[in-house]
């Protein structure tokens, strides 16, 4: 709606706010007053406080120019409610070259409530935008983040798993080694499953070569598998033996007589441990048996020809390479004045005085590469005579 309102103001009277006001009914319609109300009223008294600055500016502006002016100013009623106008003035001069104002009012309130609701909407939108930009930026920093981490993370599972690649090709070489080792021990290595009925079960192939039978031949017994072929007279000494060792959970070691498939008595050493959980029972028993029956025989034909050699008269001397003597008869014993045992701590070169023992050691060495004739030498007792001797080498 446009409304036609004429001003009639002096140019010294503008900074006072007396402008004298001209207004048809339309304008009186939309100050809200009678037109005989507003003759001759400043119009500046309907200027909201706020906006008479610039209103007076507005009216400067039109006395200074030849040119149409336009502001935008807010406008209160005589009933106190506002309303948002643009005001459009021009400078005019009456033929006694009086000066006024005049002016259109257009009321714009729907078009400043338009502007300010889509400022609103604007702003409300404008924090939206910034919020929503804050909330990207947070989110764009938590996933550099979490990329980050994650690169940390694939870097120490590569890590990781380089690791346990290199453990896992070092434990297979450690599994290969032992199964090497375990596959040329020449002895039965086992363990005795003693929740399982003392089930044995065997970590390499010495059970046929070593007893004769297989594996699932030997049948179980009350400490373990092949109890039952033990020697019945040394049975009882093994089961008290481990008895005790699972008792005082301690490591066990004893000697036994076990009857080869074929019949014939081997002579075993059994070494082993009783293995237990963290509450104490027994889990399993492992250990290993030896085949010593070569070693018994051994001491056997030694006690024989010890036996033999304590009844002769000539002296017998067993030495080692570095003059030491091994073995000494009796014979030997009397004719030196000696002890056994103080001549077994003693040497060639304690009791000969011809061959120190770098001459011994060519001699023995000589020995090991052929047939020596009997030598003569002297030989000196423990309490410092010396006799003359002959000695036979082999």
């Amino acid at each position: 709606r446009v409304y036609q309102i004429e001003l009639e103001m002096q140019n010294d009277e503008l900074r006072l706010a007396q402008e004298e006001l001209e207004a048809n009914l339309t304008g009186a319609a939309l100050l809200g007053c009678a037109r005989s109300r507003l003759i001759k009223k400043p119009f500046s008294i309907f200027i909201d406080r706020d906006y008479r600055e610039m209103f007076h500016l507005h009216c400067k502006d039109v006395f200074d120019a030849s040119d149409r002016q336009t502001s935008e100013i807010k406008i209160r009623k005589k009933d106190g409610s506002v309303f948002y106008a643009q005001m459009e003035s021009i400078r005019v001069e009456d033929p006694q070259g009086k000066k006024s104002c005049r002016s259109s009012v257009i009321d714009i309130t729907g078009r400043k409530q338009a502007e300010e609701a889509l400022k609103k909407v604007y702003d409300e939108l404008e924090t939206r935008i910034e919020a929503r930009t804050s909330e990207l930026k947070r989110t764009n920093e938590r996933l550099l983040k979490e990329a980050a981490e994650r690169k940390q993370t694939e870097k120490a599972l590569r890590v990781s798993r380089n690791k346990l690649r290199s453990m896992y090709d070092t434990i297979t070489k450690s599994e290969q080694a032992y199964k090497t080792l375990i596959k040329n021990i020449p002895g039965l290595v086992y363990r005795v499953h003693t929740r399982e009925n003392n089930r044995i079960q065997f970590f390499n192939k010495a059970s046929e070569t070593l007893t004769g039978y297989k594996d699932h031949e030997l049948s179980c017994g009350e400490i373990c598998s092949i109890e039952s072929c033990m020697y019945p007279e040394d049975r009882p000494k093994v089961i008290g033996v481990l008895k005790d060792a699972i008792a005082a959970g301690l490591p066990f070691s004893v000697e036994y007589r076990f009857t080869h498939k074929d019949g014939c008595i081997k002579y075993f050493i059994e070494n082993g441990i009783p293995i237990k959980d963290v509450d104490g029972k027994l889990l399993y028993i492992d250990g290993i048996i030896l085949d010593i029956t070569r070693r018994r025989q051994a001491e056997e034909e030694l006690r024989k020809f010890k036996f033999i050699s304590d009844q002769s008269n000539d002296a017998h001397f067993l030495t080692d390479r570095d003059a030491r003597f091994r073995y000494v008869n009796k014979s030997a014993c009397r004719m030196l004045g000696y002890t056994e045992d103080e001549l077994l701590s003693l040497s060639v070169p304690d009791v000969d005085i011809v061959y120190d023992l770098e001459k011994y050691r060519q001699l023995f060495d000589l020995t090991q590469r052929e047939n020596v004739m009997p030598i003569e030498t002297l030989n000196k007792r423990k309490d410092g005579s010396v006799f003359p001797a002959e000695i036979t080498l082999n």
